[in-house]
Formats: C-alpha cells, structure tokens, sequence
C-alpha cells in the first residue's frame, strides 16, 4: 500500500475482481475507488507538467535565464509523476543521463533536434529540448557537473561526434557538485557549426 499509485491500482482492480468473499471484495471496490480518483489527479498532474516543460522551452527567449538546470527540475517533476502512473515498480529515472541541447542560431535547430532524436534512440538518454542562447563556448562541448560522470561525458561526446561529424569536447563544470541531479550533461554548439 506504499507503492505508487499505478501499481496500488492494479492491486485494487484485480482484487476488486477475484476476491470471492463478497464482504472482502467489496471493501476493495471501496478502496478502488479511492484509488481510482488519486490516479485522476496524478494524471491531471502531469499533463500540467508537460505542459510546462514545453512552455518553458517554447516560450523562453535566449536572455530570460532559463538555464537547463531549471529546466531540469521541471522535467525531474515530469518524470515523477509518469514514474507514480506505471503500472510496476519503475527504475530510478536519475540513473537515466539527461542531455540539454544548447543552440546559437535557429538555424541549428532541424540538425540538433535531428541529432537529439538519434541519440536518445541509439542510448537510454533523455533530451528534453532544444534551447537556443545568444552567447557560449568558440567550440562545441559536452558539459558534466560532477567529476564522477567523466567516463559517461566521454562516452556520450563521443557518440554525438559520430552522429553529427562535429568535434565535441567533454567539459567538466567546477562549482555544481551536489546541486546538479547525476548525469546531466549539457552539449553547447559553437556559433559555426552546422552553419557550413
């Protein structure tokens, strides 16, 4: 009864079902309802959440100080809430990297939306969007917060190199350590690439 509430309601719905006491079965049709409501808010909940992700990356201009590490925050809620909706116990969703795309132009936009799509089919990685900024690196990077991610940093550089024919640099960032969920990672595209 402490799990979430996608696998409460799938204990309910099956009791509710099979229990052939019909005082006991009873009590679970009276439980499933409760149960069922709860599963309503959640779902309420996040499809607020998504939508707030996507307004937030949507709307946000270079300048507002949307930074992937708020952003990230958002989508951790999201990925929470569709965590409490499943229907068994989920794994742990910070063990999954999350990979936030940074863009100089628009006209980058098509190719990192194409590259973030490849990657998250190619690994288990999440890119929750495209943002574009209006400064950064001269070169293309691959930031990491937290100086135990150096392995997975090089990896996941190494696979965005091969997937976009870009030089891309694993940068750790000092100063983050503990403030940043484990594996996330931030890839920033220089002002010149994909401009060729």
């Amino acid at each position: 009864m402490t799990l979430d509430v996608g696998v409460r309601r799938r204990f309910a719905q099956y009791f509710a079902t099979v229990t052939r006491s019909d005082k006991l079965r009873t009590r679970w049709e009276s439980y499933l309802s409760v149960v069922e409501q709860e599963y309503k808010d959640t779902q309420a909940q996040l499809s607020k959440a998504e939508q707030d992700v996507q307004k937030a990356i949507s709307t946000s201009e270079p300048d507002s100080g949307l930074n992937s590490i708020t952003l990230d925050q958002y989508v951790s809620k999201v990925e929470e809430l569709r965590s409490a909706l499943a229907v068994k116990p989920s794994q742990n969703s910070t063990n999954i990297p999350r990979v936030y795309f940074h863009i100089r132009s628009e006209e980058q936009r098509d190719k990192a939306e194409r590259l973030g799509k490849q990657l998250s089919s190619m690994l288990s990685v999440t890119v929750p969007g495209v943002q574009r900024v209006t400064s950064g690196p001269d070169k293309n990077e691959l930031r990491y917060f937290d100086p135990s991610d150096v392995e997975e940093a090089r990896a996941l550089a190494a696979a965005l190199a091969e997937k976009s024919d870009l030089t891309i640099q694993p940068v750790l960032v000092n100063g983050y350590q503990g403030l940043v969920r484990p594996h996330h990672y931030e890839l920033w595209l220089s002002k010149d690439a994909y401009t060729h």
